[in-house]
């Protein structure tokens, strides 16, 4: 049976975070709070299995119940409440449902990667607070700030502009620890400051999948040893009291360093200073929990690893990941004491650049193809993101580690909710065709593609309602659509056409107006228009 509702009533005795967000996404779609309409109890029951959640609808009886067995879990249960109606402007249709899912993995994070002035560092803290909070509706369970991105900054703690950067991340911590999210960030092994003193710099690694960013410190070199640790101290200093629960040591893209002594930085001089940092660490916060990445690993730093977590285990999560396929040796090998395996799936940079500066990246046949390299094996997910234009390869990848639902169906579910009016099958086709485009040579391009994907965008622009055809989830994968004809068929993004979407998308990131000061770091995030 299903029944039409305009109108809805949260009961009194539901949680006033979960009552709070299902209130704000009913009524933002024209729906009143009025007591005659589909009454909607919402309860924490502990009974229920953590971050479980049991959904029930009688729409006969004009009734939905949502329970969870904590916070986390009520929140996911009204993320499928939502997204479960048929939606029509003003209303829903409500079908009789009797659901209860539990996640099948335990880490489930968002990495809002704040720098290079991208959407995470320079958006207001609401907007922010908003695209994440509908990333927890769809099965998020964690966090991770930038609380301090060092690369953007002088050695300086009292400058005004570091304070507000600071000061804007920690209430965003406490905003997101509120809800039940754990809270992860950054612990700086040697990456540092961009007025550090070059007497004290690491001896930079030449291999580009390493990357080499910001400017690094030599921790063999005394000097190098207590300048990283002093900042490390002022930092954790001014972070103690937030509540966080994981704390991350990442070897590369920073990096590392290569000297004599340093090498093999990632089973040497990263892990020793790791472990010295996370002593502190744990002896001003008993409950602290140590992240610790191979990011580009090679295999003897991957053996060299496991050899420190028999001698001292430490480590709470190992995360691994490559640019491409998976490392090997974590699939064939078990880690020391049964440490969790993270996956870090590369959601923001693959394939296309600059970031996002086109639109929307969606990569369903990629992601599904890594994803059963490692479902295996691995027990959670970091996803590394930039901004919002990868929503769609987010909510892919929390799907997967939820319960390893496949990406075309997530597809579906994300056009039902968000971009009700749309034909579920079309979104899907016109994905599936930004994947095949996603190519920065023109010549790389299958022929006529761009094209189809433009006629198919342009025909459910026609069919979402005024509201759904100005969302910036569509938006971004509209013009995504509109720059892959004239970028890849025009071969050029200073038309007026490319030049129009280039502002919108710059607007919909929330982007300052660009400036050399800004940094070189800053083109790789931004649509390529230097205005």
């Amino acid at each position: 049976m299903s029944r039409e509702f305009q109108s809805f009533h949260i009961t009194a005795s539901s949680d006033p975070v979960a009552g709070r967000i299902l209130r704000e996404r009913l009524t933002e779609r024209g729906l009143a709070e009025e007591q005659s309409g589909l009454k909607i109890e919402l309860a924490v029951k502990p009974e229920l299995a953590a971050e479980s959640f049991a959904l029930h609808c009688e729409p006969e009886r004009a009734y939905a119940s949502v329970a969870g067995g904590d916070l986390l879990g009520l929140l996911y249960g009204v993320g499928k409440f939502l997204r479960s109606q048929r939606w029509r402007a003003g209303g829903f249709g409500c079908s009789a449902l009797k659901l209860a899912e539990k996640p099948e993995r335990r880490l489930r994070q968002v990495y809002c990667a704040g720098h290079f002035h991208n959407f995470w560092q320079v958006a207001p803290e609401p907007v922010q607070r908003r695209c994440l909070e509908d990333l927890v509706l769809w099965g998020a369970n964690s966090v991770h700030l930038l609380i301090l991105p060092v690369i953007d900054f002088d050695d300086d703690w009292e400058n005004p502009q570091l304070k507000a950067q600071m000061d804007k991340m920690a209430a965003l911590v406490r905003s997101f620890a509120a809800i039940g999210l754990k809270i992860s960030t950054d612990v700086y092994v040697n990456q540092s400051f961009r007025n550090t003193p070059k007497e004290l710099y690491a001896r930079p690694n030449t291999d580009p999948r390493r990357g080499n960013n910001g400017r690094n410190v030599c921790i063999s070199k005394p000097e190098g040893h207590e300048y990283v640790m002093r900042n490390f101290r002022n930092y954790l200093e001014r972070v103690r009291d937030l509540p966080i629960h994981f704390w991350r040591f990442w070897p590369y893209d920073e990096g590392g360093c290569t000297c004599e002594a340093c090498s093999p930085w990632g089973s040497n001089g990263f892990l020793r200073t790791a472990e010295e940092m996370a002593r502190e660490i744990r002896a001003v916060r008993s409950d602290a929990r140590f992240i610790v990445s191979t990011w580009t690993f090679d295999r003897q730093e991957w053996e060299g690893l496991a050899a420190r977590m028999r001698e001292n285990p430490w480590i709470d999560y190992v995360v691994a990941d490559g640019h491409g396929d998976f490392p090997r040796w974590p699939l064939e090998h078990e880690l020391p004491g049964g440490v969790p395996l993270i996956t870090f799936p590369e959601i923001s940079m693959w394939g296309l650049g600059p970031w996002g500066g086109f639109g929307a990246t969606v990569l369903p046949r990629h992601f599904t193809g890594l994803w059963n390299q490692v479902k295996g094996k691995a027990q959670g997910c970091m996803l590394y993101s930039e901004g919002i234009y990868e929503d769609l390869n987010k909510v892919i990848e929390l799907q997967f580690y939820w319960n390893d639902r496949p990406a075309e169906a997530t597809l579906r579910e994300y056009a039902d909710y968000e971009l009700y009016g749309a034909d579920p099958e079309e979104f899907l086709a016109l994905c599936r065709l930004l994947e095949l485009d996603h190519v920065n040579d023109p010549d790389a391009a299958p022929a006529g593609l761009a094209q189809k994907a433009l006629a198919l965008a342009e025909k459910l622009d026609a069919a979402l309602p005024e509201a759904g055809r100005r969302s910036w989830r569509w938006r971004l994968i509209y013009l995504r659509a509109v720059l892959d004809v004239e970028r890849l068929v025009g071969r050029t993004v200073q038309s007026e056409t490319a030049v129009a979407a280039l502002r919108e998308l710059i607007a919909l990131y929330g982007l300052p107006k660009y400036s050399e000061e800004l940094g070189p770091m800053h083109r790789a995030i931004r649509p390529p228009l230097y205005e």
